[in-house]
């Protein structure tokens, strides 16, 4: 399944020489790990992908144990799409999550969004550190079923998973 993926769209971009630190924010950005989900919401061109570059290089990582991260496109509105990116992320970061998810992607009979969310929950709530998943523009996602599985994912999520989403707009996702 992962070959089939643009694997540069599950790696956080490097910060390039003579960016901004941004102290301050970082601190914030650290403070917001106490709860399930950070919202970075800005227009273009605010540096919202910059400042999570350096959250996630930098020395001041509290709480980043295992970082996941997804820069969306277009492409990920397919919620089977979407799935599997999340899938990979999460994978990417801890190598034995997606084993079960995976093959049931793969399957010729349909599973529902809420099953394979299930399989990634169970399997990140065995884990003994804390899992961040980002994701990256989520205001290219406009399909409601992602946003009902970002929803579902926020609602069921063990104590050990936080999720950041940026986005030049809020997304139409409550935390439960």
């Amino acid at each position: 399944m992962t070959e089939q993926l643009l694997s540069t769209k599950l790696y956080p971009p490097q910060l390039h020489p003579g960016f901004i630190a941004r102290p301050r924010l970082i601190e914030q950005l650290n403070e917001g790990l106490s709860g399930l989900l950070t919202l970075l919401s800005a227009p273009a061109g605010f540096g919202k992908t910059t400042l999570l570059a350096e959250w996630i290089g930098g020395d001041h990582r509290n709480g980043l144990a295992r970082v996941a991260w997804i820069t969306l496109d277009d492409h990920e509105n397919d919620l089977t799409q979407f799935l599997i990116y999340l899938v990979a992320a999460l994978e990417s970061a801890l190598p034995t999550l997606g084993q079960v998810a995976f093959p049931r992607l793969q399957s010729a009979e349909p599973v529902g969004a809420e099953t394979i969310l299930s399989l990634i929950i169970a399997e990140v709530n065995q884990l003994d550190e804390n899992a961040v998943l980002f994701l990256d523009d989520y205001h290219l996602i406009s399909n409601p079923a992602v946003h009902t599985a970002v929803a579902f994912l926020l609602e069921h999520a063990p104590p050990q998973f936080h999720l950041v989403i940026a986005s030049r707009s809020d997304p139409p996702v409550a935390a439960a």
